[in-house]
């Protein structure tokens, strides 16, 4: 079972998602269109992108979306790790 701290920011991660599907792509935050075109971005940072946009694409969800919690959550760093021990680009 969830707790209830996970259960809360499971429900916040969707309003966000919610929020930024809605939103015209000029109000987008920069660095996702940054992300989008690569840029700024160190060559192991870009192949992890291309890697979780192919597998967004291929799971039918936005790689926008997709790559921009990878993003918040470890900076597309393999290795970033947080306080509950969880590792990887998308940590939980």
């Amino acid at each position: 079972m969830k707790s209830a701290f996970a259960l809360r920011g499971a429900y916040m991660e969707n309003q966000i998602l919610r929020s930024y599907r809605a939103m015209p792509d000029a109000l987008k935050p920069s660095f996702v269109r940054d992300l989008n075109s690569g840029l700024n971005l160190s060559p192991t940072q870009r192949n992890i992108k291309d890697k979780i946009v192919a597998e967004a694409t291929a799971q039918g969800v936005d790689p926008a979306i997709a790559t921009m919690v990878a993003f918040r959550e470890s900076r597309l760093d393999p290795a970033a790790a947080n306080k509950s021990g969880a590792v990887g680009v998308f940590l939980s």
